[in-house]
């Protein structure tokens, strides 16, 4: 390696161990419209080939893009008989030749552990990102006080008891019980719970 670029990235794959990894797209010919592996987050580990064959697409996208964009993308780590898969977060930049084509693209891969206990949501998110991506829409309908009686249902609270608790009429909280379930298409208390878990929604107990 000659060029002080080529020595910082050699520099920071020393001080973060298969944490980088450096893909040579100098050659990429890529059609992608109908197998595109972008704009996805893969609950199974990438294999070598898989590897690749993102890194291409990725320089394609980034090609037309400014020299500081990134593409960024969840992924499961390889999974041993001792070691649990763990969600990764992988970041890519493409290098370019001197004459602007694409030459590198760069991976850097961090370790969704060092969140701490904030990565639970996340990785209920990832684990559940059909059922997310479905219902969004849904959720995002719902009022703040309907989210309040969610949490409050979920929790095995009764209406009364939940009127007494947000200061509002059984009947009041009966109607909000029929507009969560109409907006939801639930029918059961685990359909209530479902979306609780994965979209966190959280019972306060302030007046609107």
């Amino acid at each position: 390696m000659n060029s002080s670029q080529d020595k910082l990235k050699e520099a920071i794959a020393g001080l973060f161990p298969d944490q980088v990894k450096v893909y040579d797209v100098s050659s990429t010919e890529i059609n992608y419209k109908n197998n595109s592996l972008l704009h996805q987050h893969f609950q199974e580990p990438l294999s070598s080939e898989g590897g690749i064959q993102l890194a291409r697409e990725i320089a394609v996208f980034l090609q037309d893009q400014g020299e500081d964009a990134v593409y960024s993308y969840f992924h499961r780590s390889p999974v041993s008989a001792h070691v649990e898969a763990e969600w990764r977060l992988s970041s890519a930049r493409l290098q370019k030749s001197a004459d602007g084509l694409p030459k590198e693209v760069v991976v850097f891969t961090y370790n969704l552990q060092l969140l701490g206990d904030s990565r639970k949501r996340l990785y209920r998110v990832l684990e559940n990102d059909d059922f997310f991506r479905a219902n969004l829409s849904k959720v995002s309908s719902l009022t703040k006080r309907e989210k309040e009686i969610i949490e409050c249902l979920v929790s095995g609270m009764t209406s009364s008891e939940i009127a007494s608790k947000l200061y509002i009429s059984a009947h009041t909280v009966n109607s909000h019980r029929k507009h969560i379930h109409t907006k939801l298409a639930t029918e059961t208390p685990a359909g209530l719970y479902k979306y609780a878990d994965i979209f966190e929604l959280a019972c306060k107990t302030q007046t609107p």
